[in-house]
This record gives C-alpha cells, structure tokens and sequence, in this order.
C-alpha cells in the first residue's frame, strides 16, 4: 500500500512497523534525552514562506525555509557539500548549551543510490530497511519517491551529538536520507530539530543541469 509520508509531498513507498520512541533493536534501550534538547524551540515555518536554493555547478535545486540559510562547505571548494541551518543559528546555539541541534548539510556524489545508501548506513534487512546509527543500533527506514527524483530511503539513526567545540553532548535521533538514480545522488543528515526542513528539502529536491 502506497500512503503520504508527509504533507510536502514525498511518497512513502514501504513501511515496517515502527518502534516507538526509544525502542531500537539492539542490546539496550535509548531514551532521545539529551541534556536540555527537549527545551530547545521547534521551528516551525510557513510552506509558502520559502526560497529556493540553485547550484549549477553541483547541478542541484530544493527549497528551505525563508529565515534559515544556506552554505557551500567552504574548507573543500571541489565537493558539493551544503550546510542549511536557521538565521539565528548563533543565538540557538547558545540556548542549546552550544549543541547543534538544528543544521542540516546536503552532499551531492556522482554515484548510484545504491552505492551511497549502503554508505551512509542504510541496509536491507530481512526485506525491510534500517539505517545503522551508534554502537551498530538498527532503526527502521522507508523507502520514498518524490516528485523529482526516484529512488530514495529516509530513517533517523541514533547517533551522538556534539557541542561546538567538540565535547560529547549526548544520544540525539538524527533524521537522514539518501535519494538519487544510476549516476548521481545525494545524502541529506538533519539535526535533531530540523526534520521538517529535511522533508520540505526532499519535497522539493531536483537534479538539475
């Protein structure tokens, strides 16, 4: 059976049951409480209130929220790697006790969605997908198409997050995805509070060029 995944517009295409919150398989329990991060603001944005982001170049287009921003990784100018955090991201950050819950970075690869999937954590297991966070933990991942692109899976790995200078801050649930075709893909990782932005990113994603 074929049902929305969200209200953006990306199809989910099959789904194993979901694990409530906090129950993976593996050899113990987590619970998604990082310090402070359940205090931190979510923030929400209006679907017409957006922009849309074009790098020839990369040959890649999608939309983000207007009041957040977009940067090409600046430290190794021949990869196409993009970090999309909000405006204010200095101020949050410092709510957050300088853990980064909010970016969210998008690299695009001239390789096969296969390839890059199995890259980034995401496996068949026993017919259905998971993606592979902390300690080799299993979460369950769906299959996805969406308007622009074909082939695509999205789960949320459980993964550590940091404080900016480095410092172990916690277990987060980090959203992620990978989408593309034979030739070329892209690999999206969202921070615990930016979930949203990642579905209208991948609503709105589109090779170009």
């Amino acid at each position: 059976m074929v049902v929305r995944a969200s209200r953006l517009g990306v199809t989910l295409i099959r789904s194993r049951i979901a694990y409530p919150l906090g129950s993976f398989s593996g050899d113990w329990p987590v619970r998604f409480v990082v310090l402070g991060l359940l205090a931190c603001p979510h923030l929400a944005f209006a679907q017409d209130d957006v922009r849309t982001f074009v790098d020839d170049r990369c040959g890649v287009s999608f939309q983000y929220p207007s009041n957040w921003t977009v940067q090409a990784d600046s430290t190794e100018p021949s990869r196409c790697l993009f970090s999309i955090r909000p405006s204010a991201w200095d101020s949050l950050l410092i709510a957050a006790d300088s853990v980064d819950v909010y970016t969210l970075t998008v690299e695009v690869v001239p390789e096969p969605f296969e390839s890059v999937a199995a890259g980034r954590g995401f496996e068949r297991r026993d017919g259905e997908w998971v993606v592979l966070g902390r300690q080799a933990m299993e979460a369950p991942a769906q299959l996805i198409e969406g308007p622009r692109w074909q082939h695509g899976v999205r789960g949320a790995r459980v993964g550590g997050c940091y404080r900016l200078a480095g410092a172990y801050g916690g277990i987060c649930e980090l959203p992620a995805a990978v989408i593309g075709g034979d030739d070329t893909s892209a690999s999206l990782d969202a921070g615990p509070q930016s979930g949203d932005v990642l579905d209208l990113i991948l609503a709105t994603f589109e090779f170009v060029g």
